[in-house]
């Protein structure tokens, strides 16, 4: 996966099929499963919404990334580029910079 979440993506998959497993199981009628599967899917992209970029912080933080400073770039060069040369402009020298610049 893109950002390197592949246990929160392998958790959702395997749910959503557990739960479509256990609604068949069920045997209910065909409108009520829609109705049930609509339910729960607007349920876990809302949570996902609100919690989706918390989730991706505390991933980082966990690889050992720091929040250094906010910039406001196109892409992600851009912005190690913008970050590096205010760091030169200020002065500071790091003895070994970090960056990736391929999509994590």
């Amino acid at each position: 996966m893109l950002k390197k979440m592949w246990g929160l993506g392998i958790g959702i998959i395997a749910g959503t099929f557990a739960y479509v497993v256990f609604l068949g199981v069920l045997g209910s009628d065909d409108f009520l499963q829609s109705l049930q599967i609509n339910i729960v899917s607007i349920m876990v992209n809302i949570a996902l919404g609100m919690k989706g970029n918390e989730w991706r912080e505390n991933n980082l933080a966990e690889r050992g990334y720091e929040h250094k400073d906010t910039v406001t770039a196109a892409n992600h060069e851009g912005a190690v580029a913008l970050f590096l040369k205010e760091q030169q402009r200020t002065g500071v020298v790091q003895q070994k910079t970090q960056t990736s610049l391929s999509t994590e």
